[in-house]
C-alpha cells in the first residue's frame, strides 16, 4: 500500500525504496529523525514530600464512604491534608 500521491509510481521502484528503507541507506528529508531522550528535572525534596502526601490522601479517601469522606476533606480544607490523612486513617481502621 502506498499513499494517493504515490499510487502510480511503479511497483519495482517501490519494492526498491522499501529496500532502502529498511537498510537505512534513505537520505531523505522526510525520514524520521531520531527521537532524543528529553532531560527530566529531578524532584526537589519538598516537591516529593508533597506529591506523597498527595497519594496518601487520594488513597485513604477511596477507602472512605459518605460523612467519612466529606469529614476528612473538610479538614483538609482547614487544617491541612496531613491531618486530614491522618484522620483518614483512624476512620479506615476503626
Amino acid at each position: 500500500m502506498v499513499c494517493k500521491e504515490h499510487k502510480n509510481v511503479a511497483k519495482s521502484k517501490i519494492k526498491k525504496y522499501r529496500e532502502q528503507r529498511r537498510e537505512g541507506n534513505v537520505t531523505h528529508a522526510t525520514t524520521a529523525k531520531p527521537v532524543t531522550p528529553k532531560k527530566t528535572k529531578k524532584a526537589t525534596p519538598k516537591v516529593a514530600r508533597a506529591r506523597k502526601l498527595q497519594g496518601q490522601y487520594l488513597g485513604a479517601l477511596k477507602s472512605l464512604t459518605g460523612a467519612d469522606r466529606a469529614k476528612v476533606k473538610q479538614t483538609a480544607a482547614e487544617k491541612g491534608v496531613a491531618e486530614a490523612v491522618k484522620l483518614a486513617q483512624t476512620m479506615k481502621r476503626a
